[in-house]
């Protein structure tokens, strides 16, 4: 059994509300992402909100929107940002992309994120919750790209993190929905190991000629043991 909550240095995540507990995914989207020159984030699919409350923190003059259809996750992050020392930057909203997307007012988004359900055939866990939460019934990737293109500025980012057979399934559709990739991580979870998942960043600016930047991200240097890297990248959050 998981536990309730998460202790991160400037913040705390509960979880007992939500479907998808606070996991290494989350957390990587959440450090990994650029916030240079961001004024305006969204966080489609905020879960317990754990990536909206990172990217607060990491871009202190920045407002923060999180979204999410599902109505625990919605009260788990509302109850989150409200408890955080981010809490007149960020808004929760209870509502899908698509939903989100034909309703907002507001002016475009910098960057959008997502840490979005992808199993599609997989078995099902007999948690219904779970189940929404998990696979992209609730959020399909094409979907996402063409309902954040929308609200992107021009110049806008969209972070997302995969396991690397979605993410090759999905690289044709950058293109036909106006993105380009810029910059990608593969995440190894040990050195002799292949990636499981892969960080990956898009930009709708018309750059043809900009080579993405191409990295590698090892988790642990042996079993147990977090690598360097892994430990630079969250040592402003974990403990």
């Amino acid at each position: 059994m998981s536990n309730s909550f998460f202790h991160f240095k400037e913040f705390t995540v509960r979880q007992d509300h939500c479907a998808m507990k606070v996991g290494t995914d989350g957390s990587l989207l959440g450090a990994w992402t650029s916030v240079e020159k961001t004024k305006r984030i969204l966080d489609v699919g905020t879960g317990t909100g754990l990536v909206a409350l990172m990217l607060a923190q990491r871009a202190p003059s920045t407002a923060v929107d999180a979204i999410d259809v599902d109505h625990d996750a919605f009260y788990q992050a509302s109850h989150n940002v409200e408890s955080s020392p981010f809490v007149g930057r960020i808004r929760v909203h209870l509502a899908s992309l698509a939903a989100y997307q034909q309703t907002c007012t507001c002016r475009p988004y910098d960057l959008i994120v997502s840490n979005p359900p992808y199993f599609t055939k997989s078995l099902k866990s007999p948690e219904s919750a779970r189940n929404f939460a998990r696979h992209d019934e609730s959020l399909p990737l094409t979907s996402l790209l063409s309902d954040a293109g929308s609200l992107l500025t021009t110049g806008g980012r969209l972070a997302i993190i995969l396991p690397l057979t979605r993410f090759e399934s999905l690289k044709l559709q950058f293109a036909k929905q106006g993105f380009r990739l810029i910059r990608l991580t593969r995440v190894c979870p040990r050195p002799d190991k292949p990636p499981k998942r892969i960080l990956f960043e898009l930009s709708n600016a018309d750059e043809k000629t900009t080579v993405p930047v191409i990295e590698t991200l090892v988790l642990e240097d042996i079993p147990g043991n977090r690598s360097t890297a892994y430990r630079t990248l969250m040592r402003d959050f974990y403990l």
